[in-house]
Formats: C-alpha cells, structure tokens, sequence
C-alpha cells in the first residue's frame, strides 16, 4: 500500500515532502525514534505524534528503503517494535494508533532509553525528543560513547517561550559530546500555548559540536550557550529573548573555569 493514502492526496504528499518537521533534515535511512513520555509532555504530545508520523511520511515517499522504530521512555522504557520495521503503509498507520495510546509517567530516565534505542545494532542514528534532562543521570550519560559506536544523536530540545534552563542546555551538549560523533547536534524548539492551542515551531536553531571540544566538556558547554544567546539577539522574537545578558556572560565564562 502506497505512503501517498496516508498523505490524503498526491498534491498533500508533495507539501509534506518540503515541509520542516521538529526533527530537521535526517539522511539516514535506519533510525531510532526516542520520544519522552512523562508527565510534563503530555500538552505538546498531539502535534509531537502528528511531526513524527508526518516526517516519516516525508522520508518515506523519497526513500523506499526507510526503516525505523520508535521507543518511549518515562519510568519505564517501551518499544513500538522488537527491530526496525519498514516504514510503509500499515507499519506507519499502527505507529500513530500506538503514539496515540501511549500513558504518561512521572518522570524521565533517558539513558535507559539510549540504551535501548543503540541496541539496534542496524540503526544508523537516534532521534531524542525531550523537554528536559535529569542532573542525576550524568555518571550513566558519561557511558554513552561505550553504546553509541560514534552514531549522531539528533537531540530535539522543547522548551516554552522563555529563558532557557542553562542546567538543561548544559546537560544536553554534554551528551552530544558523549556520542564522539560530529553529526550530532542540538535543536531547540519553542512550545507556544494560545488557550487551548498548542504550537511546537518548526527548526529555528541548530548546532553541531566541534570534534576539537570531545573531551572539554566545559567548552563544549560554553560553545552551544554562546552559539544560543548569539542567536537569540539577531533574531527578533527568537528562541530565549536574552532578559539579563549579564547573568548569561557570567554563566559562560564560570563553565570555562569549570565551576558549573
């Protein structure tokens, strides 16, 4: 059966295959979807289905030799599949009633989740979706490089309309660091809430890590916050509008000293 009856039409499947997706331009054609299900991400859960299930749509109408499997992790981890599936028709229309089913749990352990998600020993890349990360995971995180077998780690980072939490920032360069990977990055997402309307917007702000900072985590901290705040101030009504950028300066020069 044909990706294009998901599509609705042939003039909707030519929209989607140059539409933007949260989760950026993937060249892979065997990927592990990595998507947060606790608590705090049951608002955005809707549209976060809809961008999985349509950038598998878009991948698959150019490429017939997509697979993929999707795991979700909250206090527990779940797999869609026990291996990559094809992505076609009937595999793609199960994967959203499955998303759709999904209960939520009270918190978040992601390294479990990478775990499993680079056990598929044919994956070629993971796709983490988050809103956040857990400070007490470091130790665990610091193995990554052990599993990951340098494969990119495309880390999809959702946050409201303000401030970023610099912690999180920082957490989240770390683990691209881990993957020893240069094809890694790091996008952030704005969640924007209008009543009951929610909008996840399309990719704003990429970044890749230098190889020349694997190994300096500091750096390699201060290199994605600046490269973030930079952003913000060129753009108007970018990802985090800087409020103090003071507080922000100072923030980057005490990673360099290692004090964070």
């Amino acid at each position: 059966m044909r990706i294009s009856r998901l599509c609705g039409s042939a003039n909707h499947c030519a929209r989607i295959s140059t539409r933007k997706t949260i989760f950026g331009d993937v060249r892979e054609s065997r990927i592990v979807f990595c998507i947060d299900t606790s608590g705090s991400i049951y608002k955005v859960w809707d549209q976060i289905c809809s961008h999985i299930v349509e950038h598998l749509c878009k991948m698959a109408i150019n490429n017939k030799a997509l697979y993929f499997n999707v795991i979700t992790f909250d206090d527990y981890v779940k797999r869609f599949r026990t291996k990559l599936v094809v992505a076609s028709y009937i595999n793609i229309q199960e994967l959203n009633r499955w998303l759709r089913s999904v209960c939520f749990g009270t918190s978040c352990y992601v390294f479990p989740a990478l775990l499993a998600s680079y056990s598929h020993v044919d994956a070629e890349c993971v796709l983490l979706v988050t809103d956040g990360l857990l400070t007490k995971e470091f130790y665990e995180i610091q193995q990554l490089s052990t599993v990951c077998n340098s494969r990119p780690l495309y880390l999809t980072l959702l946050m409201n309309n303000i401030n970023p939490n610099n912690r999180v920032i920082e957490l989240a360069s770390k683990l691209l660091m881990m993957t020893c990977c240069s094809k890694s990055r790091l996008n952030v997402i704005t969640i924007a809430v209008s009543g009951c309307f929610v909008q996840l917007s399309p990719i704003e702000w990429s970044i890749r890590v230098p190889s020349k900072l694997y190994g300096c985590p500091n750096s390699c901290y201060k290199f994605v916050l600046d490269s973030l705040h930079k952003f913000s101030n060129e753009i108007t009504g970018g990802i985090c509008p800087v409020k103090n950028p003071q507080t922000h300066n100072l923030t980057s020069q005490e990673a360099m000293k290692g004090k964070i």
